[in-house]
């Protein structure tokens, strides 16, 4: 048992301790002290955990969300997960396994605080995690890429609005109509607008006869009529459009400007930048809801840090990392060094969550997969059309190649595929280094083909997955193995030194996975 003062110096401890910048180690005590002088519900909740057992806090946050319908389709269990989100509990932490849909769960719920104007922080550890959220409705502030948020903005803007205004208003006088609807496009008004000004009645209804041919005289009529009553409305419209698409890049810069500086704009970092010299403008905000990917790195020092900037923090990760308490006569820090898997196990059972179901490998890979990550059973719920090669005896195979010739071998084996195919296929790498062989190496035509280091695949999938096995096998984690066993949703072959990966890996070994060598099957 610790308490709350050796916890609280535990951690100034830390900084002290951490070889950053003088500056930044200060800046990170006056954060430290301003969370510890004025606690937040999720900071009190862990801290009353950690020194007198599992608590329940009757404080409640005022998320207090209005009615929420999911962005995208969710299971049972995964609206479950969604409705802790939304609840007004200070902490929820939600356990799964990679592909356990931990990420839609994270979507659905920054989309519903979005909707709800709140003001939301979503962190990560891996930049690749945030990219999805980059689409999220607003304009996302990504602080991982500073100078490129503008460009992205801009181009949102360009894209979403400016090429394409939504300005088809009606009096509320008028009914919507289909046929008013399609002459609205700017193409069709450039050219009808003339003849709605010059042409009477009976003569604009014989010109919209050959653009209607199946409506009855008395509803060209009526449509003639409309437009020559519309016709101010409809000029001022085709003025917007056109001064939209005509708008300069100055005045461009300045929209986005504006826009960038709302504060309800959800804020994208990763954990590291966040906490770092670029994040620190972003400490004096205080958020109503903070979601936290990869949550399992998080150590107790970012963990406190970013509790005691919400009152609803909600943690995202994989539980199955585990933690081994050392001698007992360790201080906490050095015996629980992450507070992930410590809260999902010592906190109430009204403030966690484990999913149990995955949706991205097809059965036959979950099965080998899963079984050797946890000892619990995660069901299969896979719905989505699976790639099938019958040349193909299995799913999950190992190509054995020996002499490091890993590179070559998986070139040779891409130019098998028909080039439509190509587009599904990924290829994972351990190494820099590696990937940066492939993607120089890679002929033209299969550019397309997504070839990234295992932590730029977190979060990303392809039908059929190659990982090339090369360098030291035991300088790979078993959670970066946990990331490139589960990207595949249709196959996945390893490509390498078979004696010498499963030799080093035990994981691999108990994997026993079918071996092919020079074509033959072993």
């Amino acid at each position: 048992m610790i308490n709350k003062q050796q916890f609280w110096q535990g951690l100034k401890a830390q900084i002290n301790d951490s070889g950053r910048s003088p500056e930044l180690r200060l800046r990170l005590l006056e954060q430290l002290v301003k969370t510890q002088t004025e606690l937040t519900l999720p900071t009190q909740l862990i801290v009353e955990t950690i020194c007198n057992c599992a608590v329940y806090l009757q404080e409640r946050s005022q998320l207090n969300f209005t009615t929420v319908y999911p962005l995208l389709p969710l299971s049972p269990q995964q609206i479950q997960s969604l409705e802790m989100g939304l609840s007004n509990s200070p902490i929820t932490v939600i356990s799964g396994l990679p592909a356990t849909g931990k990420t839609r769960i994270a979507l659905n719920l920054a989309d519903a605080g979005i909707k709800d104007e709140k003001r939301i922080l979503i962190l990560s550890h891996y930049p690749s995690t945030l990219t999805v959220y980059q689409k999220l409705p607003g304009y996302p502030y990504l602080l991982s890429e500073r100078s490129g948020n503008q460009s992205a903005i801009i181009e949102r803007l360009r894209r979403d609005h400016l090429a394409q205004p939504q300005l088809n208003y009606l009096p509320l006088y008028c009914l919507p109509d289909t046929e008013l609807e399609q002459l609205r496009s700017p193409a069709k008004l450039e050219r009808y607008l003339p003849l709605i000004t010059n042409q009477s009645i009976p003569q604009l209804t014989q010109t919209l006869s050959l653009e209607f041919p199946n409506l009855t005289l008395t509803r060209l009529k009526w449509l003639a009529y409309q437009l020559k009553r519309l016709e101010p409305l409809l000029r001022q419209q085709l003025t917007l459009v056109q001064s939209y698409q005509n708008l300069s890049k100055n005045a461009i810069v300045t929209l986005e400007q504006y826009l960038s500086q709302n504060p309800l704009n959800p804020c994208l970092a990763t954990v590291k930048q966040f906490l770092g010299v670029d994040g620190q403008t972003l400490w004096q905000n205080f958020y109503d809801l903070i979601i936290i990917e990869d949550a399992q790195e998080l150590t107790w020092l970012e963990l406190i840090l970013i509790s005691g900037l919400t009152n609803k923090l909600v943690l995202l990760g994989d539980g199955n990392t585990g933690f081994i308490p050392a001698s007992r006569n360790r201080n906490f820090f050095q015996r629980v060094l992450y507070g992930f898997p410590w809260l999902l196990q010592y906190l109430l059972p009204a403030y966690t969550l484990q999913l149990s179901e995955q949706f991205r490998l097809h059965p036959e890979l979950a099965t080998t997969i899963y079984d050797r990550f946890s000892s619990e059973w995660i069901q299969t719920n896979f719905q989505q059309m699976s790639d099938y090669f019958p040349q193909w005896e299995y799913r999950l195979w190992w190509e054995d190649i020996p002499n490091q010739q890993e590179e070559e071998k998986i070139l040779e084996f891409l130019k098998t595929f028909d080039l439509e195919l190509i587009p599904k296929i990924g290829i994972l790498t351990f190494s820099e280094t590696q990937r940066d062989q492939l993607i120089a190496n890679c002929p033209i035509e299969y550019t397309s083909v997504m070839i990234k280091t295992v932590t730029e695949w977190q979060g990303k999938e392809a039908s059929i997955v190659l990982i090339c096995c090369s360098g030291n096998p035991k300088l790979i984690s078993i959670e970066h193995w946990k990331i490139a066993l589960t990207r595949g949703q249709s196959y996945l072959i390893l490509w390498g030194d078979y004696e010498k990966w499963t030799h080093a890996i035990s994981l691999l070994k108990r994997m026993r996975l079918p071996r092919i060598r020079q074509g033959v099957l072993s």
